[in-house]
């Protein structure tokens, strides 16, 4: 038993050490909750910390409630464009079939640099807990849309950073 558990704790240190994982507010009285990300598991654009122009990041971020041990999920995105575009759905597939999920808007900013400005939108979605162990099993192929202009971005979830993410909000 002893031996299991050295071995899951160096996975868990290799991971972390080797990939991104962020975690605050856990030994912070100030702060009730405690926040897990993935945030820069996928290149960005290293002088905006954005992704590039056109480009759609994503990355995982939980939450856990110290007051009532509640643990939430979700898929975070990140879209740089020149132009304003309402990313606001987007579709999976599901045994097989499409089928449309709902994105919120978390917040839109313009950032300027040496060759212009861009537009950052960031959006979520929530998922549950199943959602997430499906991903570590099969990585997950979405479509992101947008209402306004029949624009879409192709995004492959992978597997590896959800087995990450959980691995990490397992341990709180």
């Amino acid at each position: 038993m002893r031996l299991f558990v050295v071995y899951i704790c160096s996975l868990l240190f290799v991971g972390c050490a080797s990939v991104p994982v962020q975690v605050t507010g856990v030994d912070d009285p100030f702060e009730s909750t405690v926040v897990v990300s993935t945030f820069g598991f996928h290149k960005l654009d290293p002088l905006m910390n954005v992704p590039p122009a056109g480009k759609v990041d994503h990355f995982f971020r939980g939450f856990l409630s110290k007051d009532t041990g509640l643990k939430t999920y979700q898929l975070y995105f990140r879209a740089t464009d020149w132009d304003l575009q309402t990313w606001d759905s987007f579709v999976q597939l599901e045994t097989g079939e499409r089928v449309s999920k709902e994105l919120e808007n978390v917040g839109t900013e313009t950032r300027c640099g040496q060759s212009g400005c861009g537009i950052i939108q960031s959006f979520i979605r929530n998922m549950s807990l199943q959602e997430v162990q499906r991903i570590t099993v099969e990585p997950l192929q979405i479509r992101i849309k947008s209402s306004t202009n029949n624009l879409h971005r192709d995004l492959i979830i992978g597997s590896d950073e959800a087995i990450i993410f959980l691995n990490t909000m397992q341990t709180l």
